[in-house]
């Protein structure tokens, strides 16, 4: 469980989702930090994802 994520909180509820929604805020601010102190373009993970979409058998969007 994600700290800042209340799990006594209802599932669906506005409270629970605003937390969530908190929470992947800060991951994603930090993995932005991450890549640009290592050079990793946004493309290059993009990329990443794609082809690892294509290798599970689906078809890219």
């Amino acid at each position: 469980m994600i700290a800042g994520v209340r799990a006594d909180a209802e599932p669906e509820s506005a409270e629970r989702r605003g937390d969530l929604a908190a929470e992947a805020a800060d991951l994603a601010y930090h993995l932005l930090v991450l890549l640009q102190a290592t050079g990793v373009e946004l493309g290059d993970v993009a990329a990443e994802l794609g082809r690892r979409h294509r290798g599970a058998g689906g078809s890219p969007s």
